[in-house]
């Protein structure tokens, strides 16, 4: 796993620097980052939600963020971050909201 996290991360900084302000690129490095255990990840997608205040993708990978943390305060963040990103992609044009659903409920279900 960590051999992909480096190449994600490799090919997301390779597409910013091409396009700096492709917010879908930085969620996405974000999103890599933390899942490589680099916390400061979560900078990388809140700075993605600033780049397009549209865009449904930044809120979804800071809905799988807080979904991962031991903390069950962060759970109820995750679910609102799910509840905003399958909202906002009304028209499954970012991503599958099926796949977005299936993640808030088993935040639901954890969260009881």
């Amino acid at each position: 796993m960590q051999e992909k996290d480096k190449e994600a991360i490799d090919a997301y900084q390779k597409a910013i620097a091409i396009e700096p302000s492709n917010a879908s690129a930085v969620a996405g490095l974000g999103l890599a980052r933390v899942l490589k255990g680099e916390k400061d990840g979560t900078k990388d997608i809140e700075r993605a939600m600033k780049l397009d205040p549209n865009s449904a993708l930044p809120h979804l990978n800071m809905a799988i963020v807080y979904s991962q943390s031991k903390n069950k305060k962060d759970w109820s963040k995750s679910e609102d971050e799910f509840k905003k990103a399958i909202q906002m992609n009304a028209q499954n044009l970012e991503f599958q909201n099926s796949s977005a659903e299936k993640m808030l409920a088993e935040v639901q279900k954890r969260k009881k």
